[in-house]
């Protein structure tokens, strides 16, 4: 069950960087590590550092990827944050959260 949950994990996120991507955005890291600390994606929008949290989901869950934003999973997110803009001594950087909901229906990615 476990193992299903991160490959189910892993796809959302490729979707996410595939979207990404698409729209020109420069992948700076992925699945990025401080401590127990971690960030899905972080990428750059013209000038703005982007944090990117992909929440995925399958058609059988009972709750939609955004629930799965709690306010805990919002407070390490910051602290992340905080973690990478601190390692790259980018703090004068504009920088901002996006969350990336993912449906994954067995087939293709929403």
């Amino acid at each position: 069950m476990k193992m299903e949950r991160r490959k189910i994990g892993a796809r959302g996120e490729e979707a996410a960087v595939r979207l990404r991507k698409s729209k020109r955005f420069k992948i700076l890291d992925r699945n990025w590590r401080a401590g127990h600390l971690e960030l899905d994606i972080v990428c750059e929008d013209g000038e703005e550092i982007v944090f990117v949290e992909v929440k995925t989901r399958t058609e059988a869950s009972m709750t939609t990827p955004a629930e799965g934003m709690s306010l805990g999973k919002k407070r390490n997110l910051v602290r992340a944050a905080r973690a990478w803009l601190g390692a790259r001594d980018a703090w004068e950087r504009v920088c901002r959260f996006d969350v990336v909901c993912v449906m994954d229906c067995g087939k293709e990615l929403h």
